[in-house]
């Protein structure tokens, strides 16, 4: 027995300190019913026969009831939570079991007092209570960020809504400007046409009555010598004044119709053109006889680059008067004081939806600070020989107004070679008034 109560003191004390690192009461109970390690010290190793009161069956009957069903356990009772294991001990370390040596057994029991129990779950409660607090904590902060950055986001997209209202308001005002500005664009246009068409029809018709006054002067004379005796040479010589004057008059009236004739060109009307589908090919050579039959003395010779078989739905009247006045102006201006020279007209298909024409030449060309006039009405360069600055003004405005299509002008390179227009078009041109602005 000495072996046995010496192992179950040192499992005792084992068992005690560890109930008091975990705050748990440890308790052994022998067997039999009396206590090793009893809640009351006075009742330790009471034989519950000699002092049955102080035995586990009279203290705690439900938990003896539990310990005599199972070899471990729990069992709840007013004191607290019991828990129980039976532990066999050994006389000898080599000796048979206790049961065989008839040697007591003991239980472990473990108990969680009633007071500990509440304090237990009341720092479970407050644990769980900060736990709770913690995670309300996370999520009043994210709501309150998510509340932040939805009124954040409601915010831009307000300012994004008011900032594209003020650029459609911008953008309609702008419209509403170039609106503004092509009507006046075109009014300024207008005036200087009609300032321009007056400065031109202004000599001729000036020349003309001149010549008019003379021969009338004249015809005054002659009258005074018919009744006071008129001589032969009276009357030749009237004849001949009078026949030169009638060439100045009929050039100057010619010249007049001929501006007239080009001011009309410009104000052409679209409605009366025909549209319909034609070979491109076909179209340019018929634009001018002399572009399917080049006199081959011409100083200036011709090369033709033409892509056949491309098919336009157009207005074919309209783009052979541009070519008309791209090869006038080309042999009036190109190769002035210059011995020869060439002219290229090449046509290339571009996709399915349009077409390129360059008309080219290696005369003259003109400075740089020029080339943004050329298609302004009445700017030439020849003024002095009859010129009225409305060719390639026609040409801007048959290819932007009625063909629908772009016309630009460059020089050649080096500079003092030549000049080329390029002509963009679409292979079906817009209805009467649908042209790009």
């Amino acid at each position: 027995m000495v072996s046995i109560a010496y192992q179950a003191q040192r499992l005792l004390d084992r068992l005690s300190g560890m109930g008091r690192n975990q705050r748990l009461e440890v308790y052994l109970l022998a067997t039999p019913g009396y206590w090793a390690l009893p809640p009351d010290g006075a009742d330790r190793w009471a034989d519950p026969q000699a002092h049955p009161e102080r035995g586990v069956q009279a203290t705690h009957p439900g938990l003896w009831a539990a310990i005599q069903a199972a070899n471990a356990g729990v069992f709840n009772d007013d004191s607290g939570s019991w828990a129980f294991r039976r532990v066999e001990l050994n006389a000898e370390p080599n000796a048979p079991s206790a049961k065989a040596a008839n040697i007591p057994g003991l239980h472990v029991l473990v108990r969680l007092s009633t007071a500990e129990l509440a304090r237990t779950t009341w720092r479970w409660r407050l644990t769980l209570g900060l736990i709770s607090a913690f995670v309300l904590a996370v999520v009043l902060r994210l709501t309150w960020q998510s509340g932040r950055a939805m009124v954040a986001r409601r915010q831009h997209e307000e300012s994004l809504q008011a900032a594209n209202h003020a650029l459609q308001e911008s953008n309609d005002n702008l419209r509403s400007m170039q609106a503004e500005l092509a009507r006046a664009d075109r009014l300024s246009s207008l005036g200087l046409m009609v300032a321009g068409v007056a400065h031109e029809l202004n000599t001729p018709l000036g020349s003309a009555t001149l010549a008019l006054s003379t021969v009338q002067q004249r015809l005054d004379q002659l009258e005074d010598q018919v009744q006071h005796g008129l001589r032969k040479s009276d009357l030749a010589d009237y004849l001949t004044h009078a026949r030169q004057t009638l060439k100045v008059v009929l050039a100057s009236v010619q010249r007049s119709a001929g501006i007239v004739r080009r001011f009309k060109q410009v104000a052409v009307d679209r409605t009366t053109m025909e549209q319909r589908v034609f070979d491109l090919t076909d179209v340019l050579l018929d634009s001018d006889l002399r572009l399917r039959k080049w006199d081959k003395s011409h100083p200036v010779q011709l090369k033709l680059g033409l892509e056949p078989g491309i098919v336009m739905e157009s207005y074919p009247g309209p783009l052979e008067q541009v070519v008309v006045n791209l090869l006038d102006n080309a042999l009036t201006h190109a190769f002035a004081n210059r011995p020869g020279g060439c002219i290229t007209l090449r046509t290339e298909a571009d996709g399915a939806d349009h077409v390129w024409i360059w008309f080219s030449d290696d005369g003259n060309g003109v400075p740089d600070s020029e080339l943004g006039r050329l298609f302004e009405p009445f700017y030439t360069t020849n003024r002095h020989a009859g010129g009225t600055g409305l060719g390639l003004h026609i040409v801007f405005q048959l290819v932007h107004d009625v063909l629908g299509g772009t016309v630009t002008a460059s020089r050649v390179a080096p500079p003092g070679t030549g000049m080329v227009f390029t002509l963009h078009l679409p292979r079906k041109a817009p209805p009467p008034g649908k042209a790009a602005p």
